[in-house]
């Protein structure tokens, strides 16, 4: 399935988009962390921005990748350690 990319033209330079190398190079929990951390800080901070539709639709990118992610993966996989 392809990565959900969002309609911003930066996101189409370069040879490998860095969210496409940090998922080859991260482990799965080191990766799921990163995207965990990206929604997190997207959503706490959007109410003190100029324009905090912007960062709530980076939030949503960044869970929509997420969801991708985890879509992706076993089940086994996909739980967290108790």
């Amino acid at each position: 399935m392809p990565k959900f990319k969002p309609p911003i033209p930066h996101y189409d330079r370069g040879i490998i988009q860095p969210i496409d190398f940090m998922e080859s190079n991260f482990t799965p929990d080191e990766y799921r962390g990163y995207l965990k951390g990206q929604v997190i800080k997207y959503i706490s901070r959007y109410r003190y921005k100029k324009m905090p539709i912007q960062d709530l639709t980076k939030a949503q990118t960044y869970l929509l990748w997420l969801i991708e992610f985890e879509g992706n993966r076993p089940a086994s996989e996909t739980q967290e350690d108790k």
